[in-house]
C-alpha cells in the first residue's frame, strides 16, 4: 500500500510496460519535433500515444534514443518527464523555441539555460526548500560544445517560464529582464524542477523565435533564419545526447 504521501496514480498505472531509452530527447513544440524526426529512423511499431504526448524510439546513427514530444506547456513538460523517468530514462534533453528579451540575443540564435524562473503552477508541486534548481552542467557543456562545433551563436543564461503567453506585458518582460532572463518561453522551470526533485539529469537548448525586447514584437517564426537554426538545433541536440 502507498503511504499518505506517495502520489495515488504513478505513470506505471496507466501505461503498463513502456519501453524507454536511458537517454531521452524531449521536443516542446511539433514544428520542431517535425524536424527531428528528419533527421532519425524511427524503430517499426515503437510509437506510444500517451494522450497528451507520445513516445518512439529512434535511431540516430548507431546510437537508440527515446524521442518524445510534442510536450507544450509546463504541466505537460513535466508529465512527459515522470513518465520517461518512471520508465528508466536517466539522461534527457530538452529542445524548444523562445521569445528573446536581450537584444543581443537575435532570431536564430541559441541560448542553453543555466537556470528557469518559474512564473507557472506546476514547480511547486516538486517541493524542494533551499535547493537551487540548475540543469546538469555537463550536460549545459555538451549542448554548448555541440553548437560550437555547428560554428553556431549560443548564449547561456536564464530564461522566464510563463503559463501565458498572451499576458507577457511589457512590465512583466521589465521585471524578468531585472531578474537577468535573456529569454522567455513555457516549459522549462517545471522540466528542471521535476527533473531535480527525481534526480534526473537533463539540459536544453533552446532556438530564438521572436524578438520581445524592443517595443514591438517580432515574429520570426516564418524566417530562413529560424528555420535554418531549428534544423541545426536538431543536429546539436541529437549529437549532444549521443555523446553524453
Amino acid at each position: 500500500m502507498r503511504s499518505t504521501q506517495s502520489p495515488r496514480i504513478q505513470p506505471t498505472d496507466l501505461f503498463g510496460r513502456v519501453t524507454v531509452q536511458s537517454r531521452s530527447l524531449v521536443v516542446f513544440s511539433p514544428y520542431e519535433l517535425k524536424w527531428i524526426l528528419s533527421r532519425v529512423s524511427v524503430i517499426p511499431n515503437s510509437l506510444k500515444s500517451l494522450n497528451f504526448s507520445s513516445l518512439q524510439t529512434i535511431r540516430y546513427h548507431d546510437k537508440v534514443l527515446t524521442l518524445a514530444g510534442p510536450a507544450m506547456g509546463a504541466p505537460v513538460a513535466a508529465m512527459v518527464l515522470e513518465v520517461l523517468r518512471a520508465f528508466g530514462a536517466r539522461q534527457i534533453i530538452a529542445f524548444g523555441s523562445c521569445g528573446s528579451l536581450d537584444e543581443k540575443l537575435r532570431i536564430g540564435h541559441f541560448i542553453v539555460p543555466e537556470r528557469a524562473l518559474s512564473d507557472e503552477g506546476t514547480s511547486a508541486h516538486y517541493p524542494l526548500p533551499g535547493k537551487a534548481v540548475k540543469p546538469n552542467l555537463h550536460i549545459c557543456r555538451t549542448l554548448r560544445s555541440a553548437s560550437r562545433n555547428h560554428e553556431c551563436v549560443c548564449h547561456s543564461g536564464y530564461v522566464w517560464t510563463t503559463d501565458a503567453p498572451f499576458r507577457e506585458t511589457p512590465k512583466k518582460i521589465g521585471a524578468f529582464r531585472k531578474k537577468h532572463a535573456l529569454a522567455v518561453e513555457m516549459e522549462l522551470s517545471s522540466f528542471f524542477k521535476a527533473s531535480a526533485f527525481y534526480g534526473i539529469e537533463t539540459g536544453a537548448l533552446l532556438v530564438v523565435s521572436d524578438e520581445l525586447f524592443s517595443s514591438k514584437w517580432k515574429s520570426g517564426h516564418t524566417t530562413p533564419a529560424y528555420k535554418k537554426a531549428v534544423l541545426q538545433g536538431s543536429e546539436i541536440v541529437l549529437q549532444a545526447l549521443t555523446h553524453l
